[in-house]
């Protein structure tokens, strides 16, 4: 859980991590912000190994988890862009600024504000790049959350603000307001 506004003030060079969770190892416990933002918060990927992850995103890949009262802010434009050599992955990637993949989830309150530029084939959402799809699998939720800002679009994918990609995922009270632009 977050317990105060956090300021990571990434810049181009030193802004990645590791996604928390991965389709093998998912985050599965509840994530509580507290009403708290992590700002300067930015994703910058240009050949390096953040393209050697499926689900990129803070979080990579939830299951049975509960995401909630957190808000992410960035001034620094992210950038999900594919190697020179990177093939397209359109139906295996999700990329997304709070989570890649979701399944069988909640992600209440929570917000994403910045500008993004995408250059890849995936599944890409400001909020949360996709929904798996798994038959059976209870429905995920994703209620009262807003995305908004600018989004530069270089390359073919599946797109949209709050959610990429959605197979049996329900959305409620949410908002997107993106300035979305073709390159």
């Amino acid at each position: 859980e977050l317990t105060a506004d956090f300021s990571m003030n990434h810049t181009k060079q030193d802004c990645w991590m590791t996604p928390i969770g991965n389709k093998e190892k998912p985050y599965t416990g509840t994530f509580d912000g507290q009403g708290y933002t992590i700002s300067g918060f930015n994703i910058y990927s240009v050949d390096n190994d953040l393209y050697n992850y499926t689900f990129v995103g803070l979080f990579g890949y939830i299951k049975n988890a509960l995401i909630k009262n957190m808000h992410i802010t960035g001034t620094e434009e992210s950038y999900f862009n594919r190697p020179s050599s990177g093939s397209d992955d359109t139906n295996t990637k999700a990329y997304a600024i709070l989570c890649g993949c979701v399944e069988s989830s909640t992600i209440q309150d929570c917000s994403v504000s910045m500008p993004i530029f995408t250059n890849v084939s995936g599944h890409v959402g400001m909020l949360v790049g996709k929904n798996a799809d798994v038959s059976g699998a209870p429905a995920s939720v994703i209620e009262r959350c807003s995305v908004q800002g600018t989004w530069r679009i270089r390359h073919k994918g599946i797109y949209g603000g709050i959610l990429g990609y959605g197979y049996n995922a329900i959305i409620r009270d949410c908002y997107s307001l993106c300035n979305m632009s073709l390159q």
